[in-house]
């Protein structure tokens, strides 16, 4: 009984996660636009947008995925793999820090 109920609480956690990752990409994808637009740009205006690159990070949180975090920032595992200098049959950990785009 008891591990059926604390079955159902996981179940009932993951769903509220997944709820607030869309939540954050949604936030990702605002800010990322109103960057675009220059409303919260807290740095000068660079002088050759072509020069400058903007590298993207992912911090692995517990539990999480290279397919997972591929499909939250619309990429695949291998590009993952090859921008990570990953091996095929490499792990991931927490608190490890990923690029995601150059």
């Amino acid at each position: 009984m008891q591990i059926e109920g604390d079955l159902n609480r996981l179940v009932w956690i993951e769903a509220r996660l997944d709820q607030m990752e869309e939540k954050l990409k949604e936030f990702e994808v605002m800010m990322n636009t109103l960057e675009k637009f220059g409303k919260l740009s807290t740095q000068p205006a660079a002088k050759s947008p072509e020069t400058v690159s903007k590298a993207r990070y992912h911090r692995v949180r517990a539990g999480e995925t290279l397919y997972g975090i591929s499909r939250r920032y619309g990429t695949t595992v291998e590009e993952l793999r090859r921008l990570n200098k990953l091996p095929k049959e490499a792990t991931i950990y927490p608190d490890q820090k990923l690029l995601i785009s150059q």
